[in-house]
């Protein structure tokens, strides 16, 4: 299958990526990314690095599709989780805090 979405780096990038993947302070998810990227930009095919990197072809697809639609920073980190619900209200808490004392 013919790749839809090219990943072309700048020189810039390139040297963020490579940084990334050699201290490696970041999350194994954000390195694996990384190195998604910096295969793409060599030309390698999908399960080329599917299989490099022990990931699944879907993965490398999503991926570079990231990169394509919503640049790097997006592709490497992806959406942050909301912020959970609190599970009692400002009453209950108050409440639950005077029983305490």
């Amino acid at each position: 299958m013919e790749k839809i979405y090219h990943v072309d780096l700048t020189p810039r990038q390139v040297k963020h990526l490579q940084k990334m993947v050699r201290v490696g302070s970041n999350k194994a998810k954000v390195i694996s990314r990384a190195h998604i990227l910096l295969k793409s930009h060599e030309g390698k095919t999908d399960k080329e690095i599917a299989n490099l990197l022990y990931v699944d072809e879907e993965t490398v697809r999503r991926t570079r599709q990231r990169f394509w639609h919503e640049g790097l920073e997006m592709a490497l980190h992806g959406n942050p989780w909301p912020p959970p619900e609190p599970t009692l209200t400002d009453e209950q808490e108050a409440y639950l805090v005077a029983l305490a004392c």
